[in-house]
This record gives structure tokens, sequence and C-alpha cells, in this order.
């Protein structure tokens, strides 16, 4: 579960992980709706994610009224990036690249 990104911070905390079913992550659930703030992660593989998740990323499904996502291709929000609203089953030439992203309310 990661927390709606902080005044003065660069990237949401990651509380816990947990495997679920649930369609809907508590992540958006437990903080409230989206909003222009939204969730920010500076490392798809560090600060508390789980190595794995670096420049695995295929595809993505957007929840509780965060729908514009942007995407780089490497840390920090550095490198080449893509925008993309609503959910994604395919991300063309950000596929198996994404480093950092950013998820918000439009």
């Amino acid at each position: 579960m990661i927390e709606k990104v902080k005044p003065g911070e660069r990237s949401s905390r990651m509380r816990f992980r947990k495997c679920s079913n649930d369609p809907s992550p508590p992540s958006w659930r437990e903080w409230g709706p989206c909003d222009s703030e939204g969730y920010r992660i500076v490392d798809t593989g560090g600060g508390g994610w789980d190595p794995k998740w670096r420049n695995i990323i295929s595809s993505f499904k957007v929840w509780n009224g965060c729908d514009i996502v942007n995407t780089f291709s490497e840390e920090d929000f550095q490198g080449e990036s893509a925008w993309y609203v609503g959910n994604r089953a395919y991300l063309g030439d950000m596929n198996d690249r994404i480093r950092s992203l950013a998820i918000k309310a439009s």
C-alpha cells in the first residue's frame, strides 16, 4: 500500500506490501479519491518496492479517480517519458521500460 504524496516529498511512501485478489487496491481506497497530487514512484525497483518491478511493467489499471499516468524510462522522473489516460493493456514504446511514474486525477 502506498500513501498519497505529502507536501515537500517527491515520492509516495510504501506502507506495506500485500497480495490480494481485490480489484481495487487498498492503496487507493484507504487514502480517499485520487487528486491532482496523486501518487509518485521515484524508482519502481527501489525505495521499498520489490526490485522485480523494475523494467517489467507492461500494462496497468487506474482506480478511484486516478486517470492520468506519466511514465519515465529512468528513475526520479528522468529519461524518455509517455503520458497515458485510463487503463492500458499495452504500453507501446514504454513496455517493460518504466523506472518511475506519477499517477493523478485530471
